[in-house]
């Protein structure tokens, strides 16, 4: 008098009918019995939805920036896909307009054939890669089912130009008659080029070094590439003996907007300089602070001797060195005044000279004594 169930599963791989036989088998106390049971199923016509892609690359572009996508999702099979079902997008994703399907798109939560579309917006606000997964369910016509595609997109902090050096940046003391050059560099700190780079001086005793950017020697165009650098020369000529302040503008686009990088510029104009002097690296060998040089001395009571100096400062493009009292044998003709002033204010005069490069191949270092920027003679001497 007792009874038990048993549960049989149907999987039909294909819309069709099918046909089968459950054998049940037991022993009733003296035989064994097969009882046959014809058992018909009849597989239902489904959907099958997929999207055009598995991954939607939405690229690179700088925060505050946006840009968007068109997700094409295909259908196939004899029945509707119905109660399509999105799941919610995190930021910075999101329906375009801001509800689903999107602008332009034209999803809805059947569909019958053929495909549709959902349209997405990846506006970041901040830097750095954000990956997030979309997610589709619907109901195929027998159950629900859910499909996934990747969606990636790259965030970039716009171009970010520096000036090298102080700010403000000064240039010292020059003759009216002559100048002083600087190099700066310019460093791109953002994930973007800079572009349009150009520059401009609110004084005119301040310039690009030739008139032009760069400057002559300088190796900047008018874009720098992300995490690059590259050299600006200044030149400060004055044309008074007064103290100028200047601002130098850079200007450049950032990828989003023209954006502008200021520098202080100081420089001191002279006419109490008696002479100004170059010492001339005619070799590889580097000058280094505290290295004894010679340099000539003034005349002393109808005599011409020669003092060792020290260097002790680098100011700019200039350095300065200082008198030991050192007296040493005269170098024949050679003859440097030295200045009226006391530059590292410790008492004694200082002696003001630029290094500039020359191609020359000899071994040692030229003296070129000039007063107001007019070379008078040269000579080789040793360190």
């Amino acid at each position: 008098g007792g009874s038990c169930s048993v549960t049989i599963r149907f999987a039909p791989t294909a819309a069709a009918s099918y046909n089968g036989n459950l054998a049940i088998v037991y022993t009733n106390g003296f035989t064994t019995i097969t009882t046959n049971i014809a058992i018909t199923g009849t597989g239902a016509p489904t959907s099958v939805l997929s999207f055009s892609s598995s991954s939607y690359d939405f690229g690179k572009i700088i925060q505050s920036q946006s840009s968007s996508k068109i997700i094409t999702v295909n259908h196939s099979g004899p029945v509707p896909a119905t109660d399509l079902s999105l799941n919610a997008l995190l930021t910075p994703y999101s329906y375009k307009g801001g509800t689903y399907p999107g602008t332009g798109g034209n999803c809805s939560d059947t569909l019958n054939s053929g495909n549709c579309t959902i349209v997405i917006d990846f506006a970041p606000t901040t830097t750095g890669i954000k990956n997030h997964t979309f997610s589709l369910s619907y109901n195929n016509g027998t159950t629900l089912r859910t499909i996934n595609a990747l969606l990636t997109g790259e965030s970039l902090a716009q171009a970010i130009i520096s000036i090298s050096e102080t700010n403000p940046y000064n240039f010292g003391t020059s003759n009216l008659s002559a100048s002083i050059d600087k190099t700066f560099t310019l460093f791109n700190s953002g994930s973007v080029s800079g572009t349009s780079m150009a520059g401009s001086f609110d004084t005119a005793v301040f310039s690009f070094k030739g008139g032009n950017f760069p400057g002559t020697g300088g190796t900047c165009t008018v874009t720098l590439a992300a995490g690059a650098s590259c050299n600006i020369v200044l030149n400060f000529k004055p044309t008074q003996a007064i103290t100028y302040n200047s601002i130098f503008t850079l200007s450049y686009h950032d990828g989003l907007r023209t954006q502008s990088e200021l520098k202080t510029l100081i420089g001191t104009g002279s006419n109490s300089l008696h002479s100004e002097y170059y010492l001339t690296r005619l070799s590889d060998v580097p000058i280094q602070k505290s290295q004894m040089i010679l340099v000539a001395g003034s005349k002393l009571w109808g005599k011409v001797s020669v003092k060792k100096w020290q260097i002790y400062k680098a100011q700019a493009d200039h350095f300065f060195l200082q008198e030991v009292n050192h007296l040493v044998p005269l170098i024949e003709g050679l003859i440097i005044d030295q200045l009226n002033e006391d530059v590292n204010n410790d008492g004694t005069k200082d002696l003001l000279f630029s290094i500039h490069q020359n191609d020359s191949k000899l071994i040692g270092y030229s003296i070129r004594c000039g007063r107001h920027g007019q070379v008078l003679e040269r000579f080789i001497i040793e360190d």
